[in-house]
């Protein structure tokens, strides 16, 4: 999610700020008598069947309003916690696990999750124990009643899937809202949840489907699979040719390498389902890794990626440590880096163990390692988004096609340069102070400033959503959409002969499958419909799926888009002429008719 350059605070400012917060704390606190703490407790802290449990802070200023508490809870808060929130709170030195005072002793707590920001306001953290209360949306009543969310989630229940996606990731960040974490935690800084609770994750990977994947299909080793060692400050990969093999890749995995499967979302269901509805939601495709480390054992140098990055920890325990990016040009980066020596980087400003359903986000361009501990393996997925989908991306489509048109429509900008430019343009020119030299910026400058009037904004913006259509997973139908659309209803052989033909007649109701399953884009030649619902799972596997579309129709495809997730009768779409006009918008009914879910 792009954000204006204008109040964007980079991550060297934001330290520095830190730093001097940190000092003037410092100062407070020999004349301060009264400071507010973070508490902490154990069990031994429930009272009535609620932890009041807290986290200790190290020295640094945050806003309480600023970490994650989930707003729908059914408790109230009085006049003194609201004041609370609203202050800014100065909390003590610590370590976590040990013993800590409490913010109010009069200030009940019991609704509010426990947080903390891990010794800077740049990693924002939180802690939730098994006795917390929740409210009423299907994450809530999972966490409540200590029931897997992915066994309780069902596509069918949502009839608009954009709403199913912001629950898949409401499900990934809870309890941090999904607004709140666009606003203030996507494309800045990390966000860390420790759950204390292992089932949290449960039905989305495991190492035992990882097994079952490799006997039952055909994968190969760095195609699909990569077996790693990080020793001795440098990363080793030790791909063989060919099929891996399942007692292959576990011979490598028992010599100490880490196992990554780089589409599970090919072969596994329930990774296709997040993914494939995900993407509604970041408008971008959305890939995943899966990692398998044995015990003791890092793959990985230090490095950055080019996604946003969300690691759900599935199994055993991982040790991670997270850095700053070096400079500003390794903020929000477009491509991945290479591999760091420990001596490039500098002190971690995360160092945390993860274990099973807990979660960690951070932005593209964090520079990463994490490392198993010796006494259990690790498992994890990484979510990743927003993979070259960035203002720069756009321009880089934008610019070319605004100069064409400029060129082709502005004599100004064929216009011949000045004879005489080379003689003062130039670098060997740049530090001269000549005349000439200020009359040709000024003369670039204007046409710069022309240009703008030539920018095709739609016509990118279509192109860049012809690319998405392609980058994306086919959507993962549920029986019920696979049973009101061409995949199962409709003709089909029946003992001797074809039975159960369906027509479209003017008095179907029909709408989209999903709601980002379809793109009307403008092309030189007229207009194409792009689609998502016959891609492969295999990333770009085939080409680009669209069709053709008459002018005449494009009112009705842009009432069936805008119209979703309400059912539209044929006869009400805006085409003339009647049941005849519907052949023009179903085009090739073969194809076309994919797209739609019949009432």
């Amino acid at each position: 999610m792009a954000q204006n350059t204008a109040t964007r605070v980079s991550a060297f400012a934001i330290y520095q700020r830190y730093k001097e917060e940190k000092e003037k704390d410092e100062k407070r606190q020999a004349v301060k008598t009264k400071n507010v703490n973070a508490s902490v407790g154990g069990k031994e802290n429930i009272v009535n069947g609620v932890s009041k449990a807290r986290p200790r802070f190290k020295n640094f200023s945050i806003r309480l309003d600023d970490l994650a508490y989930s707003p729908t809870l059914k408790h109230k808060i009085g006049i003194k916690r609201r004041r609370l929130l609203h202050q800014n709170i100065s909390c003590s030195p610590g370590d976590e696990g040990q013993k800590r005072k409490k913010i109010h002793q009069d200030v009940d707590k019991s609704s509010l999750p426990t947080a903390q920001n891990n010794n800077n306001n740049n990693v924002l953290s939180a802690s939730y124990r098994e006795d917390e209360t929740v409210g009423p949306n299907l994450v809530e009543q999972c966490w409540k009643s200590r029931t897997p969310f992915l066994e309780a989630f069902d596509l069918d229940q949502y009839e608009d899937s954009r709403e199913a996606a912001k629950m898949l990731l409401k499900w990934i960040i809870y309890p941090v809202e999904c607004d709140k974490f666009l606003k203030e935690l996507w494309e800045r800084k990390p966000l860390l949840l420790k759950r204390h609770r292992s089932y949290y994750n449960s039905g989305l990977f495991s190492s035992a489907e990882l097994d079952r994947i490799l006997r039952e299909n055909c994968l190969e080793f760095s195609v699909n699979i990569d077996v790693t060692r990080y020793h001795n400050d440098k990363r080793e990969t030790y791909n063989p040719e060919g099929r891996a093999h399942a007692s292959v890749v576990w011979d490598y995995y028992q010599k100490g390498c880490s196992v990554r499967l780089l589409n599970p979302q090919t072969y596994s269901d329930a990774m296709w389902r997040l993914n494939s509805t995900l993407q509604e939601y970041f408008g971008s495709c959305v890939g995943a890794n899966v990692y398998l480390t044995p015990p003791g054992s890092q793959g990985f140098a230090p490095h950055y990626d080019d996604i946003e990055a969300f690691v759900l920890q599935l199994e055993g325990k991982k040790k991670w440590k997270l850095y700053f990016p070096r400079n500003e040009k390794e903020i929000l980066p477009r491509f991945s880096s290479g591999n760091f020596k420990q001596e490039e980087i500098s002190d971690p400003i995360l160092d945390i163990t993860l274990e099973a359903g807990d979660m960690l986000y951070f932005p593209r361009g964090t520079i990463h390692q994490a490392y198993s501990l010796p006494d259990t393996h690790s498992l994890h997925v990484t979510v990743s988004a927003a993979q070259r989908n960035s203002w720069g991306d756009l321009l880089e489509k934008l610019v070319p096609m605004a100069l064409s048109l400029a060129v082709e429509q502005d004599k100004e900008f064929r216009a011949s340069l000045p004879p005489d430019y080379m003689s003062y343009m130039g670098v060997v020119h740049s530090t001269d102070d000549e005349n000439e030299r200020s009359v040709f910026g000024k003369k670039l400058a204007h046409l710069m400033s022309k240009l703008l009037g030539y920018i095709p904004v739609d016509e990118v913006a279509d192109q860049m959503a012809a690319k998405f259509m392609h980058d994306c997973l086919p959507p993962c139908l549920t029986k019920k959409e696979k049973m009101h659309g061409v995949w199962s209803s409709g003709a089909q052989w029946k003992q001797s002969g074809v039975a159960g033909s369906k027509e479209i007649e003017l008095s179907t109701q029909i709408k989209l499958v999903r709601h980002g399953i379809a793109r009307v884009a403008t092309e030189p030649e007229g207009y194409s419909v792009y689609y998502t619902t016959e891609n492969s799972r295999i990333y770009h596997e085939k080409d680009a799926q669209c069709l053709d579309l008459d002018e005449e129709a494009i009112p009705a495809m842009d009432h069936l888009l805008s119209s979703y997730p309400d059912y539209v009768t044929v006869c009400d779409l805006p085409l003339e002429g009647g049941k005849a006009k519907v052949s023009a918008l179903l085009v090739d009914k073969r194809r076309y008719i994919a797209f739609f879910h019949v009432g």
